[in-house]
């Protein structure tokens, strides 16, 4: 029998196209969930913890481990998940202590380092990438990278960097036009 590696918790409103036991507490087994709208927190058993925003598609493979096949998810791994990897299409994401948001797009991701470090690796080249707070890079086929924060990208004409709304155990918020929507 397959085990489970996560339990999903505080569940929105947000509808599934393929769910887990939509009930807070519920144990996740590895595989696929789809979610149409709305939040979703999943924590792994590593102590790790994806935000999904819908829509999304996440593979969950290990207590260590998911894949990002689509959609929006912030991710908060504590040293008990230091290592925690987030696959990604064209590559992977691994926490170095730190919380991070990944976005995956039809022809590339990013991911933004919110606080702590990552270690991006692209699949086919072997680039790899460290990054560090506010920090962000574009993954896609032909390699990786960083995106520089323009005047024209951010809120504030006197403000070049997203603006960071410190989280609580409810959200996280970050305001930002660097990728696409917020989280």
């Amino acid at each position: 029998p397959v085990a489970a590696v996560a339990t999903l918790e505080n569940r929105s409103s947000g509808s599934w196209e393929i769910p887990p036991k939509t009930i807070n507490g519920s144990r996740v087994l590895p595989g696929e969930v789809r979610l149409e709208s709305g939040l979703a927190f999943i924590r792994f058993d590593s102590g790790a913890t994806i935000t999904l925003e819908g829509p999304a598609a996440l593979m969950i493979e290990t207590s260590m481990r998911a894949k990002l096949l689509s959609g929006k998810a912030l991710i908060n791994a504590p040293e008990s998940a230091h290592g925690f990897a987030i696959i990604l299409p064209h590559g992977e994401t691994v926490d170095l202590g730190t919380r991070f948001s990944v976005v995956v797009n039809e022809n590339d991701a990013t991911c933004e380092v919110l606080e702590g470090r990552v270690m991006m690796k692209h699949e086919s080249n072997d680039q790899k990438e460290y990054l560090e707070n506010g920090q962000v890079m574009i993954m896609n086929q032909e390699g990786m990278e960083p995106l520089e924060y323009r005047p024209s990208m951010s809120f504030s004409p006197d403000d070049k960097k997203p603006q960071i709304l410190r989280s609580s155990h409810e959200a996280t918020v970050v305001l930002s036009n660097v990728r696409e929507g917020y989280i």
